[in-house]
């Protein structure tokens, strides 16, 4: 699953959400998670890179009518594994 794969996936579940984006330190630095609509506030879908538990509570409150997401991207062989959390569950995707 590519980024396109989950803001498609996103766009098409109702209400707002906010992405933060975890890079682990195997991440390609060529492949960019992190870019937005020109009207960051009307769009369906924000994302904003991992600031830290500080930084990424004050990015929560501004955005807090949104369903928050952390999406955690590395590369591994060459295949991409993300891992999407949400509260306290977690989802595991490997792309094959």
């Amino acid at each position: 699953m590519d980024r396109a794969a989950v803001l498609d996936h996103l766009e098409n579940t109702p209400g707002k959400h906010l992405i933060i984006v975890d890079y682990l330190p195997i991440h390609n630095e060529d492949s960019e998670w992190v870019y937005n609509e020109a009207n960051i506030d009307a769009s369906p879908v924000v994302w904003a890179r991992d600031m830290g538990e500080k930084d990424n509570q004050e990015l929560l409150r501004y955005f807090h009518d949104r369903e928050a997401w952390t999406i955690v991207v590395s590369d591994t062989h060459h295949r991409p594994c993300y891992v999407i959390l949400q509260a306290h569950q977690q989802i595991k995707l490997m792309m094959r």
